[in-house]
């Protein structure tokens, strides 16, 4: 993922504070399972930036669309970037890199995920970040 688009996903709602309760790790199931619900497209509902939680607003939607090819594509600001996801079951990882080649890959952990939600966590730099996200199916 471009870095100024990595550093906007991170910044771009970081403005309200609030409490959240603590999400915990809920994924169950097969690899082949997980994958299978992870390929959908999800809407962005509220993004969290070191404990600080903003919810998405509604004119400006922010999307991860995973497709079974290995392609997702990120949208935000009406901007899109097609890139390329993979995944480790172990420790229940999404990989994305802007090219199948390139090194550098921005890790999501996800927190949970079912047919109606996916939540990951992602450590760019040190700023954590928690993305809370619904089917947009």
């Amino acid at each position: 993922m471009k870095k100024a688009f990595s550093v906007f996903m991170l910044t771009m709602f970081f403005v309200l504070s609030a409490d959240r309760p603590g999400i915990t790790q809920t994924i169950a199931g097969t690899e082949e399972n997980t994958k299978n619900l992870l390929c959908n497209k999800w809407k962005m509902t509220i993004m969290e930036v070191q404990g600080v939680t903003q919810k998405m607003p509604a004119d400006n939607p922010m999307y991860f669309s995973f497709k079974k090819d290995g392609t997702v594509s990120l949208t935000a600001a009406g901007e899109s970037h097609n890139e390329y996801w993979s995944y480790d079951h172990n420790t229940k990882t999404i990989f994305i890199q802007e090219t199948k080649t390139i090194e550098r890959k921005d890790e999501f952990k996800i927190l949970k995920i079912n047919d109606q939600e996916l939540v990951l966590k992602i450590n760019s730099d040190g700023l954590i970040s928690t993305m809370y996200f619904v089917s947009a199916k």
